[in-house]
């Protein structure tokens, strides 16, 4: 089993991989909290009293959709949760953090997601969007951007 899907199903596991903050074998910090897929499993399965392998086969439909939505360019509208948009991307140029050489970025589509009011109602706002506006300035890339 990798470390990602031993991360999955094992939340407590102690296992290091390049994605996680922290060094080898130890917890990460508790300031920093995170859901992963099987704690949305989990959740659906106690609310709707369902089996958790029913759960996680409804968890991944779902997800899978929205995946095949997105990458056909269409918008997902999920009433007062948020929208999830995608956009194209202008060329840029960036650089390598090591060499410096300057490197071309193609252009490409962008996942942006906007909350719906009952999200902002607990805080998050939607003034990320007004990247739109000043989309010429590569150097402004909001933290919801998920490229693909």
């Amino acid at each position: 089993m990798t470390a990602v899907a031993g991360r999955l199903y094992y939340r407590d596991a102690k296992c290091w991989h390049p994605w996680t903050k922290s060094s080898r074998g130890e917890p990460e910090a508790e300031a920093e909290t995170e859901v992963i897929k099987l704690d949305i499993v989990n959740r659906v399965a106690e609310r709707t009293g369902v089996p958790k392998m029913k759960a996680e086969q409804a968890v991944d439909a779902l997800f899978h959709s929205m995946k095949e939505a997105l990458a056909r360019g269409e918008r997902i509208e999920l009433r007062g949760f948020g929208v999830f948009v995608v956009k194209p991307r202008k060329r840029g140029v960036g650089r390598n953090p090591r060499t410096g050489e300057e490197v071309a970025i193609p252009s490409g589509k962008t996942i942006r997601f906007k909350p719906g009011k009952e999200l902002q109602a607990h805080g998050f706002s939607g003034e990320h969007d007004a990247h739109d506006a000043h989309e010429s300035h590569s150097d402004q890339t909001p933290a919801h951007d998920t490229s693909f």
